[in-house]
């Protein structure tokens, strides 16, 4: 993705790109979602607005948390997690093959969003982070 106006510069910057990469010049008109982000474009204010609530909508619901209870605060600061015992209260059980990929895809999703408009939700990501277990 590339901004600016369709001046001398982002052509001279295309052509310089297309010397070093293979370029797909799709789409010259303006950039309204990308890798899950959605850009809004206010011409009268010069502003543009990037958020996520699409992504983090889809997320929900491919994990089944989409009724889920929202809160303010991602996480108490300096909580620490721990796997749930098993039924009988003895140790914990390890994850089988598809309910590990499950999680470890629901754990790089919210990296994901951390990362690009959520900083707030790092440190819940990084708690999580520490169960991913090969």
């Amino acid at each position: 993705v590339l901004g600016g106006d369709r001046d001398h510069r982002s052509q001279h910057i295309l052509e310089h790109l297309g010397t070093k990469v293979e370029l797909h010049q799709t789409n010259l008109s303006t950039a309204t979602d990308f890798a899950g982000l959605a850009i809004a474009r206010d011409t009268a204010t010069a502003t543009v607005t990037i958020n996520i609530t699409g992504y983090i909508l889809a997320v929900a619901d491919a994990f089944n948390v989409a009724d889920a209870r929202p809160t303010h605060v991602p996480m108490t600061p300096h909580t620490k997690l721990a796997p749930l015992p098993t039924a009988g209260n003895g140790p914990a059980q390890p994850l089988d093959a598809r309910a590990t990929t499950s999680y470890r895809s629901l754990t790089g999703a919210l990296l994901y969003i951390a990362a690009t408009t959520r900083p707030d939700c790092s440190e819940a990501c990084h708690q999580l982070s520490f169960f991913m277990k090969d």
